[in-house]
């Protein structure tokens, strides 16, 4: 979880490497709250690895930015549904 000035403004899950999603509250978006989590996380694990969809290219430019790589490019989503997923990848 990350706060500012003691109060919670984002969060991360995360599942051994994996970073199941980054959450910022709208006022605290571009204040690099979304970086320091990815950052923390990178601490605990020496590696992350995520899923994000293509079309989500604010996202998308967001983990290029941090360092991540593409690893994966699927067509569907895990359920099957037509929505173009990338998996990428950021080791420290």
């Amino acid at each position: 979880m990350a706060c500012i000035d003691g109060a919670p403004v984002g969060f991360m899950g995360l599942m051994n490497n994996f970073v199941g999603g980054i959450f910022v509250s709208p006022e605290a978006q571009g204040k690099g709250v979304g970086q320091a989590l990815i950052a923390y996380g990178l601490e605990l694990k020496g590696g992350l690895n995520l899923d994000v969809y293509a079309l989500n290219t604010r996202t998308c430019e967001f983990y290029k930015r941090l360092g991540f790589v593409e690893t994966d490019r699927r067509s569907t989503d895990k359920e099957g549904l037509p929505f173009e997923e990338i998996s990428m990848y950021l080791s420290n």
